[in-house]
């Protein structure tokens, strides 16, 4: 029985190019457990013929095997599949958080990317506060929790934030514009751009 995942791969083609998908799904997903190298070779062979939702349902990859479709499908501006697969992401979070290390601050930035592209989610300010306890000095985690703030209507918050981050980086121009955004918004103006 092959056990590398290389060849469990091309098992996986030989069942795939036989018509048998489950068999061959059966294969990707023992390769996609043992390497994650291997993840980008299965994805591309199936997003030609098979839907995030048949994908998901026949390999049940992990948190990063959903991100990873979930950046091909922004990256090809599939904006349904995209949306689909961040809708999946968020019903299962508790479970993909449970399965993540809490002190990964690379699996919260996923996170927070993901729940931006979801409307009236607001997860993502709290998954960028958690990156944050991680990694307090990193520029952009506080330029990109205080954009998302912003959009979330957290005014004070967002505020304190970007002053935070013009005192580290006075020549950031899209943290200067949310910075004069804000001002407006004592003239009744509508924050949440930017």
């Amino acid at each position: 029985r092959p056990s590398k995942p290389p060849v469990l791969y091309f098992a996986g083609l030989v069942e795939a190019e036989r018509g048998q998908l489950d068999a061959a799904c059966n294969w990707w997903k023992q390769a996609d457990q043992q390497s994650l190298n291997i993840r980008p070779l299965i994805l591309s062979g199936l997003e030609s013929s098979l839907s995030p939702e048949e994908i998901v349902w026949q390999l049940a990859p992990d948190e990063r095997g959903l991100w990873q479709l979930f950046t091909r499908a922004r990256s090809d501006q599939r904006r349904e599949d995209q949306l689909w697969l961040a809708n999946n992401y968020a019903e299962h979070f508790e479970e993909l958080a449970a399965d993540q290390q809490r002190t990964d601050v690379h699996f919260w930035k996923r996170a927070a990317e993901v729940f931006e592209s979801l409307p009236h989610d607001g997860r993502d300010v709290d998954c960028l506060a958690s990156a944050m306890r991680l990694a307090p000095t990193n520029y952009e985690l506080h330029r990109r929790y205080a954009l998302a703030l912003k959009r979330a209507g957290r005014i004070t918050e967002a505020r304190q934030e970007l002053e935070w981050c013009l005192m580290k980086q006075p020549d950031d121009s899209r943290v200067t514009q949310a910075l004069q955004t804000l001002g407006s918004a004592s003239a009744g103006g509508d924050v949440r751009g930017i």
